[in-house]
């Protein structure tokens, strides 16, 4: 009788290893969905209903980045600028405010390591969010 339960339970333990091992990227998908990838240096921020669509932007520090904006609400005016902290008194970079629908691209140095401030200059209340630089 004890010979009948070796081979289901060896069959059992095989296919458990099977499924819990092996390669953790088969279907593709990033491995550190968790926000553990390396931050890249093309971004990506999108304005609509007069709220951008993240409150977090992470990209390598002391790099020139590319930021494609895109503003969805149409004769809204809007733009990313970024400021040392939330008091906006010291502006890192400023882009253009234009009128939607339109994207633009943008180009600019990313600051040393550290957490910063991003909005929108003509929306400062609703459209806001901490920029990241590691």
């Amino acid at each position: 009788m004890s010979r009948l339960l070796i081979l289901p339970t060896l069959f059992l333990l095989a296919a458990l290893a099977f499924a819990c091992g092996g390669d953790d990227n088969r279907n593709g998908d990033s491995p550190n969905q968790g926000g553990n990838d390396a931050p890249s240096g093309d971004l990506t921020l999108t304005a609509k209903n007069n709220l951008f669509d993240k409150d977090t932007l992470t990209a390598p520090a002391d790099t020139e980045v590319t930021l494609t904006f895109v503003n969805e609400d149409a004769g809204v005016v809007h733009n990313f600028a970024l400021y040392e902290d939330s008091s906006a008194s010291e502006n890192l970079y400023r882009g253009d405010i234009f009128p939607g629908v339109e994207t633009r691209t943008e180009t600019f140095e990313t600051p040393p390591a550290g957490e910063y401030y991003f909005r929108c200059d003509a929306h400062p209340d609703t459209m806001n969010g901490t920029f990241i630089t590691e």
